[in-house]
């Protein structure tokens, strides 16, 4: 059954009943009375003696069902309809359909659609290769499906593994970034200590040339000093012949 899609269906028999007898339809659907002579669709006379019922049945199924002459005082069956069950496919693009019955449920009774006649048994055989196309067409959606979901897992299994590698890339980009930042730190330490240095090496620098320049100056002092004393004195002029 296609799940949702109603068609309805009119059930015609052509039967003469006695004064105080009545017709019912049952059959393997609940629409149908499951079977069920208490649940069964009473069915109306119209002229000529045909019984009619109208029933909405789900479009895509197929349905088994019989008549039965009812006592209309004591509701309990007084005949049932002969032979086998009658079936009827109800395809899916059905939307209306009319079945006409005999008592007997000899083969050949007719089912009108909205294409056209046909017998019971032709519009089962319709039915059943409906199906099998319906059925060719799930099989081959639920392989594809399956090819979909082996598709759909292996990229859920490259999305994992991208997102591992991804959360490891940030731990070493993380890693890499406290390594940085701690050299930062390291480097404006080393830094201040280097000026540190610097200022006191200017100082010693500093304090070095100043002793020198004051050595240098002793020196030449010295020097000044030392060429006073060991300078001979000018030579005195000849005496006069």
């Amino acid at each position: 059954e296609l799940v949702g899609k109603m068609a309805a269906v009119k059930f015609n028999l052509q039967f003469q009943t006695a004064y105080g007898q009545s017709l019912k339809l049952l059959g393997s659907h609940p629409k149908l009375g499951s079977w069920s002579l208490r649940n069964a669709v009473e069915m109306s006379w119209t002229n000529g003696d045909v019984w009619v019922a109208n029933v909405e049945l789900p479009a895509g199924g197929v349905y088994e069902y019989k008549y039965v002459l009812i006592d209309y005082k004591s509701k309990q069956a007084l005949e049932w309809q002969m032979g086998s069950n009658a079936v009827l496919a109800v395809v899916v693009r059905d939307t209306e359909v009319s079945v006409f019955d005999n008592w007997s449920n000899a083969p050949g009774a007719m089912v009108k659609v909205d294409e056209g006649a046909m017998t019971r048994e032709s519009k089962l055989q319709t039915w059943a290769t409906e199906m099998m196309g319906y059925w060719k067409e799930a099989r081959r959606l639920q392989i594809e499906m399956v090819h979909k979901n082996n598709e759909s897992q292996g990229l859920r299994n490259e999305v994992s593994q991208l997102r591992m590698e991804l959360s490891l890339e940030r731990q070493h980009k993380q890693q890499a970034e406290s390594q940085i930042t701690d050299l930062q730190v390291e480097n404006t330490a080393l830094k201040s200590q280097l000026m540190q240095k610097t200022i006191e090496l200017n100082d010693t620098l500093s304090e070095v040339l100043h002793l020198l320049d004051t050595e240098l100056d002793e020196v030449e002092e010295f020097s000044r000093v030392e060429q006073r004393v060991v300078e001979p004195p000018p030579p005195a002029a000849p005496a006069p012949t």
